[in-house]
């Protein structure tokens, strides 16, 4: 089930492109339907480039703790991949 979880972007990514195609199957022979395409794909690995998330400031939990100790607001967000 985690599997499914882990991959949804991409199993979401390739329905769209399968759906497009189908319904643009006519027009893909077509430059308009060739360049729709290629902005679809385009547009949803972008997407999944620019929001996909970073790595954390802290590698360590001893780092982590002694920046909460310093007495300055901290601000934690919590995301996970999965």
């Amino acid at each position: 089930m985690t599997s499914i979880n882990e991959l949804s972007f991409g199993l979401i990514a390739v329905a769209l492109v399968l759906i497009a195609g189908m319904l643009l199957r006519r027009r893909l022979r077509q430059p308009l339907g060739l360049a729709l395409m290629a902005g679809l794909i385009i547009a949803l690995v972008s997407f999944n480039l620019l929001l996909r998330t970073g790595d954390g400031t802290y590698t360590q939990s001893a780092e982590f703790e002694s920046s909460l100790k310093q007495g300055k607001p901290v601000l934690v967000e919590l995301y996970s991949n999965y």
